[in-house]
């Protein structure tokens, strides 16, 4: 027993201890204090962030990776053994292959340079749509930029024949961008739009692969949620809520998330792809709403993967490819010399770089220390913590909020027993016989 309170003690700080040391010892829960623990836990959500709670929200963000891992563990061990013995297999035999010495080392490290280039922009995706609106922008960030690295490099080198991952360094980005055979005198080869985007499309579909992988927590949760009868999700909570609410009293906001319900459930398939492949701030809603009412789950990401894989993606990459081509970016450029000449000199700067280090010999590349690419990084790295810290918080309070139900299911179902017991013992079966 003293170990048992010893662990709630330690990782259950925020709970009431009175409360648990009655509880364990053989407290009798009413209805009265069943309603009171639930207000009290989810007032110990509301207030529980990584700011003014590191050691409690750290605990509970390791708790949810160690079960992940083993439900993860027991599911393959169990119903799909056979399929993880054979990915064992093949993870052990990919894992001799890349140690043992040999000639087929050159195919394996052109392979391993692919996998983890691909692998990069997967996880950016994934990064970019994951979670409940706390994603990373990614393609801000990191998808965009590169494509316009690549466009103007294409047209600064009067060719498609550039080094665009950097050779052996290829996540570091050394020497990326770097003409190959660069001939200042040469005569320019004719560039198109479509051959532009040939060379980041394997970039950009991949990353919409992540983003596709990303919607689909939602999805899950919703779908979990209504096998348990629906009332474990808040978000999904809060969306009933506003459907059942008067539509007279309806904000912009619900008018809109109520129009993406009823567009959902009248066309389905056509409506996810639809959704999915323009920008789409309200596309958690679609992962809920289709979790919560039971679309196959095949209906859901089949959809989502065309529409952000295979048409948001390329059509946010031409765009890139169009904005920074050599005749509109010089359309810019002259407005900027116009309008704006102090934001001009800047932006000129810059390209001025870009151009030195594009025609630049591989093992010269320089970055640019100007003033704007400081700030530039330091707001991506101020952008990439901010997510570390909201996935680990928002990961820490769904376990926080899983066993605080568990907690609450426990004392109900307490109670009901302890009723039936009740109920059971005032029968007349259970009553003194009168004597005579």
């Amino acid at each position: 027993m003293i170990p048992i309170l010893w662990f709630f003690l330690l990782f259950d700080t925020q709970a009431n201890s009175l409360f648990v040391l009655k509880f364990v010892i053989g407290y009798k829960p009413n209805l009265d204090d069943i309603a009171i623990r639930s207000a009290a836990l989810f007032q110990i959500r509301k207030i529980a962030r990584i700011w003014n709670q590191p050691f409690t929200i750290l605990s509970y963000f390791l708790k949810a990776i160690w079960e992940g891992c083993f439900y993860v563990f027991s599911e393959l061990s169990g119903q799909y053994l056979p399929f993880a013995l054979s990915l064992l297999a093949l993870t052990m035999a990919a894992i001799m292959t890349y140690l043992v010495d040999g000639p087929h080392q050159k195919t394996v490290t052109a392979m391993e340079a692919e996998f983890l280039w691909l692998g990069w922009w997967l996880i950016l995706g994934i990064s970019s749509s994951i979670g409940f609106g706390t994603g990373l922008h990614t393609f801000v960030m990191f998808l965009g930029p590169h494509i316009a690295h690549v466009t103007i490099a294409a047209y600064t080198c009067k060719s498609l024949d550039i080094e665009t991952r950097g050779g052996e360094n290829s996540l570091l980005k050394i020497n990326s961008y770097i003409c190959r055979n660069y001939d200042a005198n040469a005569v320019a080869q004719t560039i198109t739009i479509f051959q532009i985007l040939n060379k980041v499309k394997s970039e950009a579909f991949w990353w919409g692969v992540g983003t596709a992988l990303g919607e689909l927590p939602p999805y899950f949760v919703a779908r979990a949620s209504a096998n348990h009868d629906g009332g474990d999700d808040e978000d999904l909570a809060s969306f009933e809520s506003v459907l059942q609410k008067d539509p007279a009293h309806h904000t912009l906001w619900e008018k809109l998330q109520v129009s993406m319900f009823n567009m959902l459930q009248k066309f389905g398939f056509w409506a996810i792809l639809l959704c999915a492949s323009i920008p789409n701030p309200l596309f958690d809603l679609a992962g809920l709403v289709c979790g919560r009412f039971g679309i196959p789950f095949y209906t859901f990401f089949g959809a989502t993967f065309i529409g952000k894989a295979c048409i948001k993606a390329m059509i946010s990459a031409i765009s890139v490819v169009v904005l920074f081509s050599d005749d509109i970016l010089q359309l810019i450029m002259k407005q900027l010399q116009i309008w704006i000449p102090p934001l001009y000199i800047i932006i000129k700067s810059i390209l001025d770089d870009q151009v030195r280090n594009f025609t630049n010999k591989p093992g010269t590349f320089q970055r640019p220390s100007n003033i704007f690419v400081v700030t530039w990084n330091t707001l991506i790295l101020t952008m990439v913590m901010y997510f570390i810290f909201s996935f680990v918080e928002s990961t820490a309070l769904m376990q926080m909020k899983k066993e605080h139900v568990k907690e609450i299911e426990l004392l109900s179902n307490k109670h009901q027993s302890l009723s039936h017991q009740n109920i059971s013992d005032a029968t007349p079966d259970n009553l003194p016989q009168q004597t005579n």
